[in-house]
């Protein structure tokens, strides 16, 4: 207790005291005024010497200052009553080839519930979260993202096609531009240029490539064809043979060039030169013959002519 008054009084000649009579009151410290964000606790209702009072913060924030405080002899603090101050998650940096902003300004930027958003220059896209909050924990809700170069996938395919591009395969940013072509004896099929766009995506699909065909061939007359292929295509060859007895004339092997056609003409299959002089004097004896027998025809009705007219006389 201490004493509320003066600690000496006199008794005067009008037989009353110099001072009114001091008494004695508790001492006690006064109630902590906590500041914004801050939960504090006491253990007694009435703050007397040895009261203690404790403090936290709210989520988000953290103590600024002793968790615990005690009212000495004298009715005062022995500590300064803390205050709470918004948690710090680490400082963000700019992407390279993007930028950073955030709600706040420079000193609270980074602090609890904090939002900062990332963006990226022309020609590059985000990898990860547009936005990023700083949490209770003092960590960010998010990875920081990053910036990459906007490319469309490399369109080199396997030969017989051939691609050129405006820039290195590695490079195809957007507006790159790549042209294809075939090897000979191929032709294209699809556009022959395309263009990537500020997606990342081709304009067109990529061409492909395919064999040029020549006419298909049969098997000659007595004879036979073996192919390669099913289909005539370019180096498609194609053997020629004959049944017994008859012979091959012309080119023994077609093969179909570049250009979609044979390399010669088909050729026939001949018959043996024996039959061949066969036929041709049996020909040659029938036709003989039947001259013969057409003068003997003609003969004879001049005959028949003479004689019924000597008879129509007589």
């Amino acid at each position: 207790y201490r004493l509320v008054g003066t600690s000496i009084v006199t008794c005067t000649s009008t037989a009353e005291w110099s001072e009114q009579i001091p008494h004695c009151e508790a001492i006690a410290c006064q109630s902590p005024e906590a500041g914004a964000h801050v939960i504090h606790q006491c253990s007694e209702s009435e703050l007397r010497p040895n009261s203690t009072c404790s403090f936290s913060c709210e989520q988000g924030f953290e103590l600024q200052g002793a968790k615990t405080i005690k009212c000495s002899d004298d009715g005062q603090w022995n500590e300064e009553i803390p205050a709470c101050k918004a948690v710090q998650c680490a400082a963000l940096q700019e992407p390279e080839h993007g930028s950073l902003s955030c709600e706040d300004d420079t000193e609270m930027r980074f602090s609890y519930k904090q939002v900062c958003s990332f963006s990226c220059a022309s020609g590059y896209r985000l990898v990860g979260s547009k936005k990023v909050t700083c949490t209770s924990a003092a960590v960010w809700s998010e990875k920081r993202p990053h910036c990459e170069a906007i490319l469309c996938k490399n369109p080199e395919g396997e030969p017989p096609i051939i691609t050129a591009c405006s820039r290195p395969l590695t490079e195809l940013g957007p507006d790159s531009i790549c042209s294809f072509s075939c090897e000979p004896g191929f032709e294209l099929q699809g556009a022959n240029t395309i263009q990537c766009s500020e997606h990342g995506q081709w304009s067109r699909a990529k061409p492909t490539c395919k064999a040029v065909s020549c006419l298909l061939l049969e098997a000659p007359e007595h004879g036979h064809i073996n192919c390669s292929n099913d289909e005539p295509l370019f180096n498609s060859q194609c053997f020629f043979t004959c049944d017994q007895d008859y012979s091959l004339e012309g080119h023994e092997l077609l093969i179909c060039n570049r250009h979609g056609n044979w390399t010669g003409k088909k050729p026939t299959c001949q018959a043996p030169s024996s039959r061949a002089a066969v036929v041709s004097t049996s020909v040659a004896a029938g036709g003989a013959a039947l001259a013969s027998g057409l003068s003997l025809a003609v003969w004879i009705l001049k005959r028949l002519r003479q004689k019924a007219s000597k008879f129509e006389l007589n």
